[in-house]
């Protein structure tokens, strides 16, 4: 105690300021950082759910287009034997037939070409409606979890009006 006091300072008034400091540090270590880094660790949180969303609708959009592209592919093979079969069919009865059923089989194999046409382009059109819609009900969610201010929602739904307007 006499080091305290020939340095000039009182051991009472200090241990006081020792136990308001720990009473501070302690009531702001439960309420005011306890609560702020809580709230980080949620939005750390958050954020990584996001990019995890983000990263799955990227996998889903290009699972989708390999889908699309392999469809594609095979309509366009079942197109050719398809093809190859009428062209055989027409070929056998072309020997067979007077020039009146060759006409009829070549119209009936441009018609059967032209409906797996439609069916073709309905699909893929059916396949483009659902990977847009993916991408915007995502987007939305992603967007809508995120963004606090009204500003920024109204920024979001403008886009996403836009999004939906486009559909590719």
């Amino acid at each position: 105690m006499t080091i305290l006091s020939s340095i000039g300072i009182s051991p009472i008034p200090l241990a006081g300021q020792i136990v308001s400091f720990l009473v501070v540090y302690f009531v702001f270590k439960k309420y005011l950082f306890g609560p702020i880094l809580e709230n980080l660790d949620k939005r750390a949180k958050k954020q990584q759910e996001a990019v995890k969303a983000a990263e799955e609708s990227i996998r889903i959009k290009d699972e989708l287009a390999s889908t699309q592209s392999k469809m594609k592919q095979k309509l366009q093979e079942d197109i050719r034997k398809e093809f190859a079969k009428a062209e055989k069919a027409a070929a056998e009865k072309r020997d067979e037939l007077v020039v009146k059923a060759r006409s009829e089989a070549k119209k009936e194999a441009q018609k059967q070409y032209e409906e797996f046409e439609k069916k073709m382009q309905a699909k893929e059109k059916e396949a483009r409606e659902k990977l847009s819609d993916l991408v915007i009900n995502t987007t939305r969610k992603i967007l809508q979890e995120h963004l606090g201010s009204k500003t920024e929602k109204g920024i979001v739904a403008e886009e996403i009006k836009k999004l939906e307007k486009i559909k590719i």
